[in-house]
């Protein structure tokens, strides 16, 4: 089993959740131990945790436990074996309610293969402009 740490539209109420994350064991609300750079960026208005430790601000999400299955599932999501897709990295957050600090996985991209920025550095993912693939019509 692993630790998922979600901070954008995986998260309860947003268009990915009940796709893939909806049976999967929920443990709560939690923060980065370090900043880092969260921000709405490309033509979809997707958030990415840029991974650059450090900048930014710490930023809010929700952790889930997944097996092994699943965390493969969200890997083909997030395209991490494509150069441009999202890397899957081990971060410490910390709950909000009881402060306790665990180990997780996240999704980060490099600054680099981040395109057209449209937010400030944000604390939680809050938007609802994202645009699902399946509404996507220009893929490119």
């Amino acid at each position: 089993m692993y630790n998922i740490f979600i901070y954008g539209t995986l998260k309860r109420g947003y268009p990915n959740h009940n796709q893939y994350l909806k049976k999967q064991k929920y443990l709560g609300r939690y923060r980065t131990v370090d900043c880092y750079p969260l921000v709405i960026a490309n033509k979809w208005f997707a958030p990415v945790l840029i991974d650059e430790a450090g900048i930014g601000k710490h930023v809010i999400g929700e952790l889930y436990r997944v097996n092994n299955e699943k965390l493969v599932e969200l890997d083909r999501l997030e395209h991490t074996n494509h150069v441009l897709g999202y890397k899957r990295i081990e971060i410490e957050i910390q709950n909000i309610e009881n402060g306790e600090v665990v180990q997780s996985f996240t999704y980060t991209k490099k600054r680099k293969h981040v395109s057209e920025i449209s937010s400030q550095y944000l604390s939680e993912y809050k938007d609802r402009k994202y645009i699902p693939l399946k509404m996507r019509k220009d893929l490119k």
